[in-house]
């Protein structure tokens, strides 16, 4: 967990150097280098990324009821600890293609160090007749319905006018890919669904699907996958068009609106899956 990306720039044109028309006024706001938008000219330095570096293994996957697939990891320091939200399927391989047979669920680990992990036994959730377990989302934790708790992103919901028993939130995929159903919870291990009914449509949903609070634009935001050419709703579900990322916003985490793909500059037309949007934690206006 101790993996990070470094951006690293010695910026050498000052800025009282440049005509007043060409100024970006950026105030004491931190900035991250990603590109040049901010940059006129570098005189003997340049733009690195900087790799990760692999360390020590932080967790294992081994439980049963983790299956043989686990993903979608939301990692996030809450007070004193850090918290791990991730997903766990089974798959079975058959003789034309692979399918989900025995389990979907939303597990949860924690820590002190990011380092060093455990996984609490919560007794929420059965399995083959035991509660000990890290299992907080099953495939029938709402009423009339059921859900995929395997595609989805955890946050805590930094907006000063979330409810407490809305502190931590997610978008979970219902069965079907019928649509993303809001999910809340008051201390991250008891959720509750804040609809019964899905808040978001329109798109495919068929890998991560995660949504945030922007404190910059103060709203919240989703991510999830679409197809460009729509999706024929036939029983083997067979996509149709260019995979693509499409956002949404909402005032409330419910009533969602604004749907867009999104756009690359200079970039090669090419399907595009699994993204991890999200705002830079030290200059949330951009986000990475």
């Amino acid at each position: 967990m101790r993996n990070v990306i470094h951006v690293c720039v010695l910026l050498l044109a000052f800025a009282w150097e440049l005509p007043a028309a060409q100024l970006i006024k950026i105030g004491s706001r931190r900035e991250l280098f990603v590109d040049h938008h901010l940059i006129e000219k570098l005189n003997g330095a340049r733009l690195k990324l900087r790799h990760p570096v692999p360390r020590e293994v932080a967790i294992i996957h081994d439980e049963a009821w983790e299956g043989n697939g686990t993903g979608y990891h939301s990692i996030f320091k809450d007070g004193d600890r850090y918290r791990m939200y991730y997903c766990s399927y089974h798959f079975e391989v058959g003789a034309k293609r692979f399918k989900t047979v025995k389990q979907q669920f939303l597990c949860y680990a924690e820590s002190d160090d990011g380092v060093h992990w455990r996984k609490p036994e919560l007794g929420l959730h059965e399995f083959e007749g035991s509660r000990k377990n890290n299992i907080l989302i099953g495939p029938h934790d709402i009423a009339h319905s059921s859900v995929d708790p395997s595609h989805s992103a955890v946050f805590k919901d930094p907006n000063p006018k979330a409810p407490e028993e809305a502190r931590y939130k997610a978008i979970i995929r219902g069965k079907q890919r019928l649509g993303m159903l809001a999910f809340q919870s008051p201390d991250g291990l008891r959720w509750t669904p804040m609809r019964d009914r899905p808040v978001i449509t329109n798109g495919a949903f068929d890998s991560q699907n995660l949504a945030f609070w922007d404190p910059v634009r103060r709203e919240y935001r989703a991510y999830f996958r679409t197809f460009t050419g729509g999706v024929t709703n036939d029983e083997k579900w067979k996509p149709s068009g260019k995979r693509a990322i499409r956002t949404m916003t909402s005032d409330n985490f419910v009533d969602w609106k604004d749907a867009a793909d999104l756009t690359y500059v200079d970039s090669p037309d090419e399907h595009l899956y699994t993204n991890q949007i999200k705002p830079y934690h030290r200059a949330p206006h951009i986000f990475i």
